[in-house]
């Protein structure tokens, strides 16, 4: 599979939110893709989009703003996620954090291929080039200091990948940030999620 051949070929299109998630159309757009790629999640027939969605459709209209959802283990955060953006046909770029994950992995690395070294993009790089969702579970088990990576990140800024030439990537226009958490940031209190720490006032932000 080409994955840059395939976002490249990524068509923008506007959805009435009503229509997609309630069947009955409201007059507010909301922007997403005109097909689904191999990125983008399975849509659940069978999930129902209750009132506390409407949270999450109104991040989406906005591009500035990074998504920051927590709650108990089993909650639905990360599935509340995926199938709204499953319905607009978003290609999803997921990850899982833990203390070892490293801000580079997010970005990308060199590989070789046919003989020649060649920069490919991870995660992150390719949700901001090409516009997709980058979806970090567990954000609060990150070293605080690969979190501190993402801090201009969710201020808006461009991505600078110095071990690809000095490349810039300026946020694509559909470009979102979501993470999921067991806590605020703020470190658990209640002793059930062992791993979690304390990140700093950026990440913490965001989820407050």
């Amino acid at each position: 599979m080409d994955i840059i051949a395939t976002l490249n070929n990524l068509t923008p299109t506007d959805f009435d939110a009503g229509a997609v998630f309630s069947g009955a159309p409201s007059g507010n757009i909301v922007k997403g893709y005109a097909a689904p790629t191999l990125f983008t999640p399975a849509v659940d027939p069978n999930y129902i989009f209750h009132d506390h969605c409407r949270d999450l459709v109104l991040w989406f209209v906005n591009p500035t703003d990074p998504l920051y959802v927590f709650g108990p283990a089993g909650s639905g955060k990360t599935s509340a996620i995926k199938q709204l953006v499953a319905k607009l046909n978003y290609p999803v770029f997921e990850v899982t954090g833990h203390s070892r994950l490293e801000f580079p992995e997010l970005v990308g690395h060199h590989v070789v291929r046919q003989g020649n070294m060649e920069f490919e993009y991870g995660p992150l790089a390719l949700a901001m080039k090409y516009g997709g969702i980058v979806l970090i579970n567990e954000i609060d088990l990150l070293d605080p200091s690969t979190a501190a990576g993402l801090n201009s990140i969710l201020d808006g800024q461009p991505l600078c990948i110095p071990e690809n030439g000095g490349e810039l990537i300026v946020p694509h226009d559909m470009f979102r940030f979501a993470a999921t958490a067991n806590s605020n940031g703020g470190s658990d209190e209640t002793g059930l999620y062992q791993g979690v720490q304390k990140q700093n006032l950026a990440v913490r932000r965001i989820g407050a």
